[in-house]
């Protein structure tokens, strides 16, 4: 079923949602890195899935599926992540 965290549903374990109470309790920076064409449905509402982070970040590149280390763009997502580890990463 298509979905990710931020989508619950009880009635199947194996479902979308099935995560969602351990992304509640993440309590550091996340990065959701999603393609244009992926299994969330809505990339922008993951972030309501982590509530105790302190810092969300949602990418969602074009001309990238699901498949993400498969793509021929993959590179710009690499970029991204590390980019955002830079500026979010405490000195040292």
């Amino acid at each position: 079923m298509p979905g990710g965290p931020a989508v619950a549903d009880d009635r199947n374990r194996l479902a979308a949602g099935v995560v969602a109470d351990d992304a509640a309790r993440i309590d550091v920076a996340v990065f959701v890195g999603c393609g244009a064409v992926d299994v969330v449905t809505d990339p922008r509402n993951e972030a309501n899935a982590y509530t105790t982070s302190p810092h969300i970040t949602i990418a969602a590149l074009a001309d990238m599926a699901h498949m993400h280390n498969f793509a021929t763009s993959r590179s710009r997502q690499s970029e991204h992540l590390a980019s955002w580890h830079a500026g979010i990463a405490p000195p040292g």
